[in-house]
Formats: structure tokens, C-alpha cells, sequence
């Protein structure tokens, strides 16, 4: 019998129906939760343990083997079990995703109108907060740092790479952006 993937509405997909997109960043995702686990020498069963039981070690592996997609809502709680801060945790998914990203990315305010919502509010929402306090802000390009640009692709409530793919039109070299 195939593997499947469980979707929000309860159905079953086979994992070989994923975007390579989605089945890359899972497994990248799963890395770095396991690492981040054994960092802090746990078990899957001590995982389960100490989140009270809102992660079964069989769950929790699942995930760390990049068999199973992760919301980022349970990845946030999951890196939190970990005492680890969940954008930070996320990030390293990140760069290893989109290394070009490591340092931010110059975002065109004036082409956010070619991108997709809701990575367009929450990119607005993230502009608006970089103008107010970057003193020579004046340009409609600003580069944005990755740690912001994670603080944006929660906000969306999106997986990162949706997010960053959505952010492509407004997407330019970032020589002279503020």
C-alpha cells in the first residue's frame, strides 16, 4: 500500500502527488527538527512526554523524515518543545531552501500589486514596519532581512515556499535598496 499524506480535510493523498516544492521543504523541515531534538538529546517518546501528548513519537517521526507535512503552526510548537525559537528554527529551513535569501531580499513596493494575498498584506504589514523605523526609507525598494522576511511568511499563515514563490514579481537586485 502507498504512503499517504494526511490533508486538513481528512482525505488521503499518495506523497508521490507533492509538489517537489512541498516534499523538499518537508524533508528539509524534518532535518531540522530532528536535529534540533537531538540537540536536546530527546527521544520521540520523551517528545510526546513533555508536549504532553500533542506529538506521538510515530508523528514525530514521520516528520523528521520528511514523510509527512508539517503546518507551521505544530513546526512553531515543535521548536518550542525544543526550546528552540521558531523563527529561528524556520529560518534554517529557509536557507537551506533559498540560500540567495540568507541575507533578505530587495522587495519593489510599487510591484506588490503582482503578487498573491495573503503574501501581499503580510509583506505590506512587514514594509510599513521597516519604514517606520529605518531613518532613509524614501525608495519603493527595500531589502529586507531574512529574520523579517520569516516574520512575514508566518504572519501570511503560508509555507515559506509558497510564500517566497508568491514574492518573486516584487523581487529585484538589491544594489542600492535601503
Amino acid at each position: 500500500m502507498a504512503r499517504a499524506l494526511r490533508c486538513h480535510q481528512n482525505v488521503s493523498l499518495p506523497l508521490a502527488h507533492r509538489d517537489p516544492e512541498s516534499a523538499r521543504f518537508d524533508r528539509l523541515a524534518g532535518a531540522a527538527l530532528r536535529r534540533a531534538r537531538e540537540a536536546v538529546g530527546l527521544t520521540l517518546h520523551e517528545v510526546a512526554e513533555r508536549s504532553g501528548g500533542r506529538f506521538k513519537p510515530s508523528t514525530v517521526a514521520g516528520y523528521e523524515r520528511g514523510e509527512r507535512s508539517i503546518s507551521l503552526g505544530r513546526f512553531a510548537q515543535l521548536a518550542t518543545v525544543y526550546d528552540r525559537p521558531p523563527d529561528q528554527l524556520l529560518g534554517e529551513v529557509l536557507e537551506d531552501i533559498y540560500p540567495s535569501v540568507r541575507g533578505g531580499v530587495a522587495i519593489d513596493e510599487s510591484r506588490l500589486a503582482f503578487v498573491e494575498e495573503p503574501a501581499r498584506e503580510a509583506m505590506r504589514w512587514l514594509l510599513r514596519r521597516v519604514r517606520e523605523r529605518r531613518i532613509s526609507a524614501e525608495s519603493p525598494v527595500l531589502t529586507i532581512r531574512a529574520g523579517d522576511l520569516r516574520v512575514a511568511i508566518l504572519r501570511s499563515g503560508e509555507e515559506p515556499g509558497t510564500v517566497l514563490r508568491k514574492l518573486r514579481p516584487a523581487m529585484v537586485e538589491s544594489g542600492g535598496a535601503s
